[in-house]
């Protein structure tokens, strides 16, 4: 139905669409389409790590940084995740920093500027790129006298004039109301709201997901920074501030967003950056003690071999995470959106999906390309969603008017134990639509008659 009314959820700022949406303009709609400019963008990451770290410490701690960054599984993951929160952010989010480090050094107008701009940039990618400002705010009111305050007076009107320029723009572009951020926010923080989890529950999570996409190497690596250098403020250690900044980012949004933090491991990547610098400069560290006692070759020659050993590790165990031998579900993605392709034939069809979509989530509605029902349980409830006025939205934000009887019914094949009345039903009701062989032997797919 080519004609339904739109239906915008109002949450993140427009920026990530934006930027993959010339890709799409030039090669067409597809996977690789949409993860090419954020992957690009990752790669820009990895260098501006090494430039903000060789302006502040040494180009070896840069070195250092980059590949800790590069190599680090959540890097590896979510590297080409077109998300909001994912590297894009991060990017700007290092330009911001280095933007006020040289700010911060001389603060005049030629300075300043480039600053602002940078941090622009993180604020229209997503709302933690906003967390940043208060942490700039107090870092220089600490660190500068007060004749220079009016400068990150003059940045934080701007920071507050973007946010509310970006939330007007939310509200006008979705025709949201005005309080369109309140449920939202209390969707992913407990600050406000009830929560599904206990505090021992959440640091359990937080414990196994940094062991997993941080590596319990880099953890420890950086607690040991802290423990050593981070509270040292009468003698600066090269490159703490930085670190320090970039840690107090992180952990003030996974404060901020512990919700989100508990049921999304993507969101842990604020802390990854932080991470990354604090880790290389520990080694850095250990190379300039390794100076001083005369054992700076062996020194060299042991951080490459096991900074190669830890790249070969995080990149095998994250590609056998992704790629597994014994896959976690019985189909993948792109199956389910060939099925749901089959049931659906015409882009303009609407699918009708027996079970949630607890599995592929997002990417049920991005490989499958068409208008969904889903969550069907029971034969009533294959009856009840036939026909309807509306269909389902991804993640269950949201509805979208569609006035249309399904088209098609797909049935996963791994609901035949729990739910076979269920297919009995749609076997004896509606004619079977024939799968290639490695698609038949995960979904039935019926064709629902035209009414």
């Amino acid at each position: 139905m080519p004609t339904a009314p739109i239906v915008l959820h109002p949450d993140h700022p427009s920026l990530i669409p934006l930027l993959v949406a010339p890709f799409y303009a030039g090669f067409g709609v597809g996977e690789w389409q949409t993860r090419l400019p954020i992957s690009i963008l990752t790669i820009a990451a990895v260098w501006v790590m090494y430039r903000l770290l060789a302006r502040t410490a040494t180009r070896r701690a840069g070195v250092a940084a980059a590949a800790v960054f590069a190599a680090s599984p959540m890097t590896l993951y979510f590297g080409g995740m077109p998300d909001p929160i994912g590297t894009p952010l991060i990017l700007f989010i290092l330009l911001s920093v280095l933007g006020y480090v040289r700010f911060h050094g001389e603060p005049r107008l030629s300075t300043f500027v480039p600053f602002l701009a940078a941090f622009a940039l993180a604020s229209v990618c997503d709302w933690p790129g906003y967390v940043i400002a208060p942490v700039f705010v107090a870092h220089f009111i600490v660190t500068k006298p007060r004749i220079e305050w009016p400068w990150i007076l003059a940045f934080g009107v701007a920071a507050c004039a973007l946010f509310a320029a970006v939330y007007v723009d939310v509200v006008l572009a979705t025709d949201a109301p005005w309080t369109w951020m309140l449920p939202l926010f209390a969707r992913h923080s407990t600050v406000v709201g009830g929560q599904s989890f206990t505090l021992t529950q959440w640091f359990g999570t937080a414990f196994t997901l940094n062991r997993m996409l941080h590596t319990s190497a880099l953890v420890v690596a950086c607690g040991l920074w802290l423990l050593i250098f981070g509270c040292r403020f009468r003698r600066q250690h090269a490159g703490a501030t930085v670190a320090r900044l970039l840690l107090a980012w992180g952990v003030t949004c996974i404060a901020i967003g512990n919700t989100a933090a508990y049921t999304h491991e993507f969101m842990w990547i604020v802390l990854t950056p932080g991470i990354a610098i604090s880790a290389a400069l520990l080694i850095e560290w250990l190379f300039l003690f390794a100076e001083r006692n005369r054992v700076a070759p062996v020194t060299g020659v042991g951080v490459v071999l096991i900074a190669a050993m830890f790249a070969t590790w995080t990149g095998y165990t994250t590609f056998r995470r992704l790629y597994p031998t014994t896959p976690v579900a019985p189909f993948s993605p792109m199956e389910m959106g060939q099925a749901i392709k089959a049931a659906a034939p015409d882009p303009g069809d609407l699918a009708l999906v027996v079970g949630g979509d607890g599995g592929p989530g997002a990417q049920l509605w991005f490989y499958g390309d068409r208008a969904l029902r889903v969550n069907v349980w029971s034969i009533a409830g294959v009856q009840e969603r036939l026909t309807e006025d509306w269909a389902d939205l991804v993640f269950n934000f949201d509805v979208q008017p569609w006035e249309a009887t399904a088209a098609g019914i797909v049935f996963p094949r791994l609901w035949d134990d729990g739910f076979a009345d269920v297919r009995v039903y749609l076997e004896e009701t509606y004619p079977a639509v024939r799968l290639p062989p490695a698609l038949s032997d995960k979904f039935a797919v019926f064709m629902v008659p035209p009414p």
